[in-house]
């Protein structure tokens, strides 16, 4: 991908980011200068991500809330800077709503809401003394759609979209934007052109806050990148 525009001497992190859409989006950072920085669970694998990119791996847990602080603070100790944040991290639970336990529940909302709230907060702790920070959530067409079975994502991705909206009405005096990328989840697939007008339909009726497409990689960094200078 040729550079849109330069994020030299920016600093990025993006979690849940050793495959898919999570490392699309950090090569993208970093083929436009960024320092980026990428994270998930398993270090084995965020390893060999982070060298295919050329990137910083940092393997934590995004739902240990006292972990993830100091994953931030190192990154102000060792960078002097935080400038993006990429909320990317998720998991999935699929069963019949009737088979639904409360532990199934409360941890999808906490690894796909609760850690994406902290991490902002944190972060916007770092970007406020210096007036600058992106702020980027993953949510989802599904939030807006509804789709059986994924009960705990849905309403995490809902309430995303919606915190996504409470940060940036508070933050965007102090020039931090927040902005939320909902793909469809058929977005690295081949989708027929019906499903895609569908989608921009949607979008129209949205809040622009948050980009409604079916995303491939090209068009993802496309969307990041006019997330970021939002």
């Amino acid at each position: 991908m040729s550079k849109m525009f330069s994020l030299e001497n920016r600093v990025a992190l993006v979690t849940g980011a050793s495959r898919g859409l999570g490392l699309a989006m950090a090569k993208a950072l970093k083929e436009n200068g960024a320092h980026v920085i990428i994270n998930a669970r398993d270090a084995a694998a965020l390893a060999t991500a982070a060298k295919s990119i050329g990137a910083q791996p940092m393997a934590f847990d995004v739902s240990d809330a006292a972990v993830s602080r100091k994953a931030l603070e190192d990154i102000e100790r060792e960078h002097g800077h935080l400038d993006i944040l990429v909320n990317n991290a998720g998991i999935q639970h699929r069963k019949p709503l009737v088979e639904w336990e409360d532990a199934d529940f409360d941890r999808v909302i906490s690894v796909n809401l609760s850690s994406c709230f902290r991490l902002a907060r944190d972060a916007a702790r770092l970007m406020l003394p210096r007036k600058f920070g992106r702020i980027i959530n993953t949510g989802s067409v599904a939030a807006i759609l509804g789709r059986p079975t994924i009960h705990a994502y849905v309403a995490a991705k809902a309430g995303l979209h919606g915190l996504t909206r409470s940060m940036a009405a508070e933050l965007g005096r102090h020039g931090i934007t927040i902005n939320a990328l909902a793909p469809w989840p058929a977005a690295t697939l081949r989708i027929s052109s019906r499903l895609s007008a569908n989608l921009r339909r949607i979008g129209r009726l949205v809040p622009s806050l948050i980009l409604f497409t079916s995303l491939s990689c090209d068009s993802l960094s496309q969307a990041i990148f006019l997330s970021i200078l939002s």
